[in-house]
């Protein structure tokens, strides 16, 4: 049977899946918060000048997709052989040591004119529906 890596679900567990326990020399160590956890989302833009609003709102957007029921979030699931999409803890290209982890990566190519840029608006409508299509619009 297939693992599915359902975080909201998980979180609640009183035992960690076989699959998610690491051995101790190969744990990934914590994120200095004292509680050994990490939050990390890793949206590249020092140097670009995106000023801090925009980076909050884009932030609040990954929360908001991440908060998102497993089978909505998996409608925009990565393919095989694609290098973008939804994933969820890698389980299809590990059965051990998984990570707790989710990521949504996407093409983000330049505009060809300033404002002009609808790429990834046209990403998040064609793979999760309309109600979407604020995330890729955020400015």
């Amino acid at each position: 049977m297939a693992v599915v890596f359902d975080a909201e679900v998980l979180s609640r567990e009183e035992r960690i899946p076989e699959q998610f326990v690491w051995p101790a020399e190969e744990r990934p160590a914590g994120g200095g918060d004292g509680d050994g956890g990490v939050e990390e989302m890793d949206i590249p833009v020092v140097g670009h000048g995106v000023g801090a609003a925009l980076i909050a709102e884009a932030y609040r957007c990954c929360d908001a997709f991440y908060a998102r029921p497993l089978a909505e979030k998996q409608r925009a699931r990565r393919r095989p052989g694609e290098s973008h999409g939804y994933a969820s803890s890698f389980t299809g290209r590990f059965d051990a040591c998984l990570p707790w982890k989710e990521t949504l990566s996407f093409h983000c190519p330049a505009p060809p004119a300033p404002g002009s840029g609808r790429a990834v608006a046209d990403y998040f409508v064609g793979v999760l529906g309309e109600e979407y299509r604020h995330m890729g619009y955020v400015r």
